[in-house]
């Protein structure tokens, strides 16, 4: 029982860890796909061909006194109308002199924030197989759990590069609205560092652990 109750928490740690970087890979792949297919159907119609389509994401910060007096509204089936205040959107930008790099910069970050998250879930898989075959405190199990880690602090890493590869482009399209202070839509992937870390301090204590059973046997 206590076997099948690890095996299923394990489960769902590499469902959550897997969905934490699948989803924004799958809008950032999303947003570029429609920006291609836009591209391309511009092309096709010789109308506007030399003008990029650039789809980005980008998050509204209301000011204070916006969130007290909304200037928006929405409108209801029914007639009804009531104020609303916008969070994020997606800006289809028409620009010839938007430099692509930032776009690029964040895609290959997330590609590879996918290798190592598949890399993460192999030493995962296979720390788990030890514990089931009753491998606990050996040194094979120390060396994924530092692995682990810094996966994560990779996945981590990359993240930070493409939101500010995200930033940058937002910045360099200097978008305005009135009440809001816009910027990129991104945030700084706390739960991977601190996972991360923690993966690391235990590992140190798996590590001493070890260290201090070997001492006893040699002591005995």
């Amino acid at each position: 029982m206590k076997r099948i109750s690890i095996n299923i928490l394990c489960i769902l740690i590499i469902g959550i860890l897997s969905i934490s970087v699948l989803l924004p890979g799958y809008y950032l792949g999303s947003s570029f796909a429609e920006g291609m297919r836009m591209g391309y159907r511009m092309a096709d119609s010789r109308e506007n061909a030399d003008v990029n389509i650039n789809p980005v994401e980008v998050y509204f910060e209301p000011s204070s006194e916006l969130i007290v007096f909304p200037k928006d509204t929405i409108t209801f089936d029914d007639g009804r109308r009531v104020p609303v205040i916008v969070k994020q959107a997606t800006i289809l930008e028409e620009d010839r002199d938007v430099s692509a790099m930032p776009a690029w910069v964040s895609g290959i970050c997330t590609l590879l924030s996918l290798v190592c998250l598949v890399l993460l879930i192999v030493e995962f898989v296979k720390f788990i197989i030890n514990i089931n075959r009753g491998q606990i405190f050996v040194d094979a199990n120390v060396r994924r759990l530092r692995r682990f880690g810094l996966y994560l602090l990779c996945i981590a890493f990359l993240g930070i590069v493409s939101g500010l590869a995200q930033e940058s482009l937002v910045n360099s399209l200097e978008l305005t609205l009135d009440g809001y202070r816009v910027s990129a839509y991104w945030s700084l992937p706390f739960s991977n560092i601190l996972i991360g870390l923690l993966a690391l301090l235990i590992a140190q204590v798996w590590s001493r652990g070890i260290m201090l059973e070997e001492e006893l046997r040699l002591t005995v």
